[in-house]
C-alpha cells in the first residue's frame, strides 16, 4: 500500500499493522483509540456523566411526573392518605399525601396536605398543608405535633427544614435529597430530588427507577349511585340496608358480600376471616374473588397478595379496571 497503516503505525512482515497508541480504534489505524478524539486523536474524550439524581413532581391540577419520567394526570379517587413515595432501609423516609378534588378540574386530584415521616421508627413527623388543614395560618407547618413558623430547623437523621417564604419550604437530607413544598390556598406543589440509590429502592405512587416498573395511572372511580356495607371494630357490621349487628360466634370465615351481575353471573365475592382480639372478634384478612382475576387477599398486616403472590410495587394494575393502591392505612382495592 502507498500509505501503509495510514501513516499511523508500522506495517509488520505479517501484513498486520502495529498502530500508534492514539490510533488503535481498528486494525488499519484509521480511527482513534477509544477515549481519544480529534483530527490527530490527541484529545481525551470526556467520559459520559452518569445521572446521579432523579426528580418526581406533583403540581398544578393533578399533574404528575414520576421518578422514571412518566407523565400523567392523577384522577381523584378518595381522600384516604396515600404513599406518594417511600423508602425503607438506610434512609427511611416516606411522603404521605391527602388529596382533594382540584378546584378547577374536579375529576383530578390535588395535594391538600402531606406528612413527611423520617427514621426507621418514625422518629420525626413533619406535616404541611393548605391553611386550615394542618395549621391555621399560611406559612406554618407542624413539627412533632406542634405548629411552628420556624425559619430553619435541624431534625433527625441528617434532615433539615428551611423556610424560603410563607409559600415555600425545603426539606434537605443526606444522599442528595431535597423536597420542595409550595403551598397555596387550595392545593400544594411538590418536587423531590433523590439519589439513584433512593430511586432504585422507592415504592409508592411515584414508582422507582426500575426499568421493569410499568406506568400504572390510577383508575377512574365509579361516580354513580351506590350503597355501602361496613365492618369495623370488634365484630361490628352495618349492612347495606343500615341494619347493625355484631359477630361474636367463633366461626372463622364469613361471606361478607356476594354480588351477582345483571345476567345472573357472579360479579364479586368478598369473604372475611375473623379472629379473637382484645375487643371480641376482629377481621384478620379479606379475600376478594372477581371474574377473570386471581383471588385478591388483603391482610391485617397491610400486605396484599394476588393469586397467592405478594404485591411489592404499588399501584398494582389488575384486569377490568381494578387496581391495588397503597395508602397510609394499608392497601385499598379500587375499581
Amino acid at each position: 500500500a502507498t500509505t501503509p497503516c495510514n501513516n499511523r503505525g508500522t506495517c509488520l512482515s505479517t501484513g498486520a499493522c502495529l498502530c500508534l497508541p492514539n490510533f488503535q480504534g481498528d486494525a488499519e489505524c484509521r480511527t482513534c483509540t477509544p477515549g481519544k478524539t480529534g483530527d490527530d486523536c490527541t484529545i481525551n474524550e470526556e467520559p459520559p456523566v452518569a445521572q446521579t439524581t432523579h426528580t418526581w413532581q406533583f403540581y398544578g391540577q393533578g399533574h404528575v411526573k414520576t421518578l422514571g419520567g412518566d407523565l400523567f394526570d392523577y384522577a381523584y379517587v378518595s381522600s384516604n392518605p396515600v404513599y406518594i413515595t417511600r423508602v425503607q432501609g438506610a434512609m427511611n423516609i416516606a411522603v404521605i399525601g391527602v388529596f382533594v378534588q382540584c378546584k378547577y378540574l374536579r375529576n383530578f386530584a390535588c395535594v391538600e396536605s402531606i406528612e413527611v415521616v423520617i427514621g426507621p421508627n418514625s422518629e420525626t413527623v413533619l406535616r404541611f398543608g393548605v391553611p386550615g388543614t394542618i395549621c391555621a395560618a399560611l406559612g406554618e407547618f407542624e413539627y412533632q405535633g406542634t405548629c411552628t413558623q420556624t425559619a430553619a430547623l435541624v431534625v433527625s437523621h441528617g434532615f433539615s427544614v428551611s423556610k424560603k417564604s410563607d409559600f415555600e419550604y425545603q426539606i434537605r437530607g443526606p444522599d442528595s435529597q431535597q423536597l420542595s413544598i409550595t403551598t397555596g390556598f387550595f392545593s400544594m406543589d411538590l418536587s423531590h430530588v433523590v439519589s439513584t440509590d433512593y430511586c432504585n429502592r422507592a415504592t409508592g405512587m411515584m414508582q422507582s427507577c426500575d426499568a421493569d416498573t410499568p406506568l400504572v395511572p390510577p383508575v377512574q372511580p365509579y361516580s354513580g349511585q351506590h350503597v355501602s356495607c361496613i365492618a369495623f371494630g370488634g365484630g361490628h357490621v352495618l349492612s347495606v340496608d343500615k341494619v347493625p349487628y355484631s359477630i361474636s360466634a367463633p366461626r372463622c370465615v364469613y361471606t361478607f358480600a356476594a354480588i351477582t351481575a345483571s345476567d345472573g353471573s357472579a360479579a364479586a365475592n368478598v369473604q372475611v376471616r375473623y379472629g379473637a382480639c382484645d375487643v371480641g372478634q376482629c377481621i384478620q384478612d379479606v379475600s376478594v374473588k372477581l371474574p377473570g382475576i386471581e383471588t385478591v387477599e388483603l391482610s391485617g398486616d397491610s400486605t396484599a397478595r394476588v393469586g397467592g403472590l405478594e404485591v411489592t410495587k404499588f399501584p398494582h394494575q389488575l384486569l377490568n379496571n381494578h387496581q391495588l393502591i397503597q395508602t397510609a392505612r394499608g392497601v385499598t382495592l379500587s375499581a
